[in-house]
This record gives C-alpha cells, structure tokens and sequence, in this order.
C-alpha cells in the first residue's frame, strides 16, 4: 500500500483540518491559521521557558528509560518542522 506525499497531498489534511475545526477543537488552536500557512507548533517564549524547566526535571527526576535528547534540539526540530510544513503548504496555496 501506497501512502500519501504528506507535503504535496491537501485533499486528507483538509479533511481533517475541517473535522477538528467543527467537532474535536482544541482551545487556542486557530484552525484557519493552518489553511495559511501559519501552523504554529512552538508556544510562546514565555510558555516555552516552562516546558523546559518541566524537562529538565522530567531529566533529573529520572523519568526517562534513556537519556532524552536536549530540550533545544527537540525545539530545533520542532522549529525545523513547523517552517516545511508551512513552507510546502504555502506552494500549495499558489
């Protein structure tokens, strides 16, 4: 079975973007942001600061199985992820 490019395939996404839209919201998402492609996957800088005081002692509490990777990389990739999805989206807009 052959998946779906998830980058350039925007039949499924709308479909989904329209169904959290109207029955499963989640409060402060702006669903029409993510038609713009404006996905926002990193809070703001003040809620960010206390996700990563709550890692470090997730960390340092020993609640991890193995060493996680660093609270900056997750975010780098988050960062990374959140600008090509709102970068192949916007091609698709055009």
């Amino acid at each position: 079975m052959d998946f779906a490019d998830p980058f350039h395939t925007s039949e499924a996404m709308l479909a989904v973007i329209e169904m959290k839209k109207y029955r499963w919201a989640s409060p402060g998402v702006d669903y029409e942001e993510i038609l713009q492609s404006k996905l926002k996957i990193i809070p703001e800088a003040k809620r960010l600061d206390s996700i990563a005081k709550d890692h470090a002692k997730a960390v340092s509490g020993g609640m991890f199985f193995t060493t996680p990777d660093q609270f900056d990389t997750i975010v780098t990739r988050l960062e990374t992820t959140q600008y090509e999805f709102n970068k192949h989206r916007n091609l698709l807009l055009k």
